[in-house]
């Protein structure tokens, strides 16, 4: 049997792989034909198609994209591997890494990550997967449309040119100034 797995192998065997490929901010993103073995998405490689992480698109355009990619090409794949034009590589397995199936809970936004992760979580967690969510007063809020800004919310006053002009300088209140350089705002 022959499988067609949503990611460059051996890296992330198992489900969900595209998305977990974009929170990993993978350079390259694609599908591997693969004869199918006793293991998950371990056998040995037919076809590797992959395209350059853009940094932009979803999850769900990428895999429409390699929907689309694979209705147009597989038909010669498999005729290029019935007439032994296309030889099996092995998967360097000391490279595998396997990813589970993503659970609701993996889409709360938690205060401890980076801008740029949740960033990735809106390029990753679209429909049909659950989307990112926040829980405000015991509340599970879904975010469907998102834009991130850092410190539009809270500058030090005394960075300000006028109070500048008084003689304060960074340094004078670091607490101040470490909250400001990690605060977020969500809109």
């Amino acid at each position: 049997f022959i499988n067609i797995h949503y990611s460059i192998l051996p890296n992330f065997r198992g489900l969900h792989s595209t998305v977990w490929a974009i929170l990993n901010d993978e350079k390259f993103l694609g599908y591997t034909v693969h004869l199918m073995n006793e293991f998950i998405d371990d056998g040995p490689i037919f076809y590797q198609y992959r395209i350059k992480n853009d940094k932009v698109s979803t999850s769900t355009y990428y895999i429409e994209h390699f929907n689309s990619h694979v209705s147009k090409n597989i038909y010669s794949v498999i005729s290029s591997i019935s007439k032994g034009e296309i030889k099996l590589k092995e998967q360097d397995k000391t490279k595998a890494s396997w990813v589970g199936k993503r659970n609701v809970e993996d889409c709360l936004i938690k205060s401890e990550f980076t801008i740029e992760y949740i960033r990735l979580m809106f390029r990753a967690l679209v429909p049909p997967y659950p989307r990112p969510y926040i829980i405000y007063d015991g509340n599970k809020i879904e975010i469907k449309k998102f834009k991130i800004h850092t410190q539009i919310h809270y500058f030090p006053i005394h960075l300000m040119p006028y109070y500048k002009s008084l003689g304060w300088q960074k340094g004078d209140f670091p607490i101040v100034e470490k909250y400001y350089e990690e605060c977020m705002s969500i809109h």
